[in-house]
């Protein structure tokens, strides 16, 4: 049986007409197209900083997950902090897990949000912009200045970073 370039299954000129089962075919092609296209895809982000590298620790959980359709990137992704990380010196750079498109003023998109969580502080949670830093990293942007590791609170144990952005890849 001939299929189409995205794989959906079609009768050969010469066939017999069967419609129930081409109509079948080609909703099961359908189906099973959309599905591959919407599928999230499990990544982790490499966590570093503009001076010295912060170090996750054995018990840091570092997590996102993405999405493409077409050239859109949907990334999520957190980081939440255990008692053994270190928080380097210097704006914390996240990596994107799939190449931005290169734009002359790459760092003035804001394609996302984000929150800061201080876990002691009851309930403080600081707004943030994800940034697109360049190509391959963005950052997260507060009133404060860059994410870091004073910036916006002395980071420590069950505090978390939560972003949610959408660019474009390259």
């Amino acid at each position: 049986m001939p299929t189409t370039s995205r794989g959906y299954r079609y009768p050969a000129a010469s066939s017999a007409p069967n419609v129930p089962l081409d109509l079948g075919n080609l909703a099961a092609d359908v189906d099973a197209d959309i599905a591959a296209l919407i599928a999230w895809t499990d990544y982790t982000p490499t966590w570093t900083a503009a001076t010295t590298n912060p170090v996750a620790g054995a018990n840091a959980t570092l997590y996102g997950r993405y999405q493409q359709i077409g050239k859109r990137i949907t990334y999520v992704g957190y980081i939440s902090m255990g008692n053994t990380t270190t928080y380097g010196s210097g704006a914390w750079l996240i990596s994107l897990p799939v190449t931005a498109k290169t734009v002359a003023t790459v760092q003035a998109l804001y394609p996302g949000s984000a929150y800061l969580f201080d876990n002691s502080v009851t309930a403080n949670r600081q707004p943030a912009a994800a940034v697109l830093y360049d190509t391959t990293h963005l950052f997260l942007s507060t009133m404060s200045g860059s994410a870091a590791a004073t910036v916006p609170f002395t980071w420590a144990t069950s505090d978390a970073a939560h972003w949610s952005i959408t660019y474009e890849a390259a």
